[in-house]
């Protein structure tokens, strides 16, 4: 009997997929689904909070740039954020060339920060399903998301439960590897110019409580923690080099303007503000975690120490999205020569 060609199913790919699925082990495309697919261990979702754990999404404007404004970055090769967030947190490793990281919910939710780098939203599954998974079993993979994850839709639906999905045998998520957060900054700290490790440091992440988090950096010797404390106290040793306009703008960006400008003669007063005492303010007055408001104050202090804090004001002065009340006191600072008492 002779082989049968694409002729032969009339040059329909997806009949030819179907038959040659129902003479499988697996029997039907929603059974080779079920046991292909590959999620995340619901411990590891719990782990990152069921938050995105990078802020990055995709988008049309010129990839790996960061948008201070509202504080994402755009993915830089459209799907790389969501990639190695889930090999990253989960170990997962295979040939990627034969392989599709699927988003549960795509297409616009691919622009809300909030699913493009979830966990709970990628799957992965083999590239020869991808027709099925983009289409025809969409559904499927949602209420497969929706039980362990309670994954919603972005407009928070609850998935219906497909005709026929309590038949089908799905297989088992991955295992929980300890100490997500650890391993991500061991890998990330082995890959200083990645456009996620930058994000970080500029953004923040899940495990930084979406604080910027320049502690990920290369170290050629000393312990991890001590790296990370020496550079959450930077800003009390002095700035090397100038701060070009871009830098000045990352951090204001890290700051964040309301806060520079609210806290401004506390973090130019180095000599008689113990930072001890700023951290401790900025915890109580804006619930920041202790990570974040060390991290405002270093890169307040390293704005006074390269003599930007005028620039800095100028910038908030001419900012169009923030309170107007501040933008005043920006001017005011400005106009009576940064001495103002706020």
């Amino acid at each position: 009997m002779a082989m049968r060609t694409l002729a032969d199913f009339k040059n329909d790919g997806h009949r030819a997929l179907v038959e040659a699925l129902a003479s499988s082990e697996w029997g039907t495309v929603e059974q080779a689904l079920a046991s292909l697919a590959v999620f995340a261990s619901p411990s590891t979702v719990q782990e990152t909070k069921h938050q995105p754990v990078f802020r990055i999404i995709r988008g049309a404007r010129q990839r790996g740039e960061i948008d201070y404004e509202n504080r994402l970055m755009f993915d830089q090769d459209g799907n790389h954020g969501p990639i190695f967030a889930f090999c990253w947190a989960t170990g997962f490793d295979g040939d990627k060339n034969y392989l599709q990281f699927n988003h549960i919910y795509g297409g616009s939710a691919s622009k809300n920060v909030e699913f493009f780098t979830n966990l709970a939203n990628i799957c992965v599954t083999p590239s020869f399903l991808a027709k099925f998974t983009d289409r025809h079993c969409v559904e499927l993979l949602r209420f497969r998301a929706w039980r362990p994850f309670g994954l919603r839709s972005p407009q928070g639906a609850i998935p219906l439960k497909p005709d026929g999905y309590d038949r089908l045998e799905w297989a088992p998520p991955l295992g929980f590897l300890n100490n997500v957060g650890g391993r991500m900054r061991d890998i990330m700290s082995t890959k200083p110019r990645d456009s996620l490790t930058r994000s970080v440091r500029e953004l923040g992440w899940v495990f930084s409580s979406f604080e910027p988090d320049p502690t990920i950096t290369r170290s050629r010797s000393g312990s991890p923690l001590r790296r990370i404390e020496s550079i959450r106290n930077v800003g009390s040793q002095g700035t090397n080099g100038l701060m070009d306009d871009r830098k000045l703008r990352e951090s204001l960006s890290a700051i964040g303007k309301a806060c520079f400008v609210k806290y401004y003669e506390l973090f130019r007063d180095k000599t008689r503000t113990d930072e001890s005492y700023i951290v401790d303010t900025l915890m109580k007055n804006e619930k920041y975690t202790e990570a974040g408001a060390r991290i405002r104050v270093g890169f307040a202090r390293k704005i006074f120490e390269a003599e930007r804090h005028k620039d800095a004001l100028k910038i908030i002065a001419s900012a169009e999205r923030i309170p107007r009340e501040l933008v005043y006191r920006a001017e005011i600072l400005l106009k009576d020569g940064c001495r103002h008492d706020l």
